[in-house]
């Protein structure tokens, strides 16, 4: 399962690291590679968010440079955090703690659907 975080500082060219704060989290992938997750929350053949296979959090742009793909394991929570980077994935365990924080910020702003929540994401 991933959990797709936007950053709303990318300039879609460069992944700035110092501005991580601002991320938010925009949809969970439930049964996807990574590589299907990114390619499920971009705008291809229609909105990414009317994808079947992506529960929203919130509706955003396409999946870019600066983003990041949060790896859940069920029970652990959290396990990995990845940013994408112009053509691939970069290694990023400083913002798991952060990202931890703001899917549990949106848990509590209703904006999680029932069945997502902390429990069951493991946090």
């Amino acid at each position: 399962m991933y959990i797709v975080y936007h950053n709303p500082n990318s300039d879609f060219f460069h992944a700035k690291v110092e501005k991580y704060m601002d991320l938010f989290p925009v949809a969970i992938v439930p049964h996807a590679t990574k590589s299907k997750a990114f390619e499920l929350t971009n705008h291809i053949d229609q909105a990414w968010h009317d994808n079947d296979d992506v529960v929203i959090i919130e509706k955003s742009r396409s999946t870019s440079v600066g983003d990041v793909l949060a790896t859940v394991e069920p029970g652990k929570g959290i396990v990995k955090a990845e940013i994408y980077a112009p053509c691939s994935f970069e290694d990023a365990p400083h913002l798991i703690p952060i990202l931890k924080m703001k899917f549990k910020q949106a848990v509590r702003q209703d904006k999680v659907p029932y069945g997502y929540g902390l429990l069951d994401i493991g946090l």
